[in-house]
């Protein structure tokens, strides 16, 4: 950053901009805007915080921002100009069945929008790994694994870790197990991380978990029990009146 303001002839038409929500390395020590700008030699510029959600839907948007600070009230969220299907939360009892779920809502976007691309975010590279085998043996079609040696942005759904998607964007996604194990209540790389699993979705966003959930999820977010869905296979995922995406679906050459 040094190199760049020396290069500039009028240092005011210089614009920084980043989301201290998606610091996930905990190694890397940013501190706060206004020290840097002091290291910077940048004395009396004006931080402005940017409230406007330009990827997300507002269902979204709300969920990340409670989950980035709890206590935010409904007059602070910016309404976006998109709306679309509320989050929801799937608990199950196991991670096969998690792993069943996450097919089934996999296999239920591709027949609506063949051309589909999403994510199945993961907590770890581990988690992720084991979760793109159990997909592949119960017969999951349009998957593939996710890392930094192997990333594709053609239709079909990417399970990977969330260390691999910041900076990303997805139509659709799925967070998988985003439970108190994973992302802990006390730590503020955890919430940070969930938030960016959370903020990679555009359109849809839904989670699976076979765990307690993590805390960070806030009360108004729907839950549905997988078991009661699986008693009877021909009932679909979402019912029309609790979840009712035709409203909100177009072909992705659309948008």
């Amino acid at each position: 950053l040094t190199a760049i303001i020396n290069a500039l002839e009028d240092k005011t038409q210089l614009t920084l901009a980043g989301d201290l929500g998606q610091k996930i390395l905990e190694h890397r020590d940013f501190g706060q805007w206004q020290g840097l700008l002091r290291d910077l030699g940048l004395n009396g510029v004006e931080v402005l915080s940017l409230s406007v959600a330009y990827r997300s839907t507002y269902q979204i948007y709300e969920l990340a921002e409670t989950v980035r600070n709890p206590k935010v009230k409904d007059e602070e969220l910016t309404l976006t100009p998109k709306f679309g299907p509320v989050p929801k939360l799937a608990s199950c009892g196991g991670f096969s069945d998690a792993v069943a779920w996450a097919s089934t809502w996999i296999q239920e976007i591709h027949s609506k929008n063949p051309k589909a691309i999403g994510s199945i975010i993961c907590r770890t590279r581990k988690e992720a790994h084991q979760v793109f085998d159990a997909l592949i043996k119960i017969g999951t079609h349009g998957i593939r694994l996710g890392d930094e040696s192997h990333f594709a942005f053609t239709p079909g759904f990417t399970v990977t870790d969330v260390r691999q998607v910041k900076g990303l964007e997805f139509r659709y996604v799925l967070i998988f197990n985003p439970s108190e194990k994973n992302y802990r209540y006390s730590n503020l790389q955890d919430r940070n991380q969930l938030y960016v699993a959370i903020t990679r979705a555009e359109q849809r966003l839904d989670m699976v978990c076979y765990d307690p959930p993590s805390r960070f999820i806030p009360s108004f977010i729907p839950v549905d029990d997988l078991n009661e869905v699986l008693e009877n296979e021909d009932q679909p995922l979402f019912s029309d009146g609790d979840q009712d995406l035709s409203r909100f679906e177009k072909d992705d050459d659309e948008w």
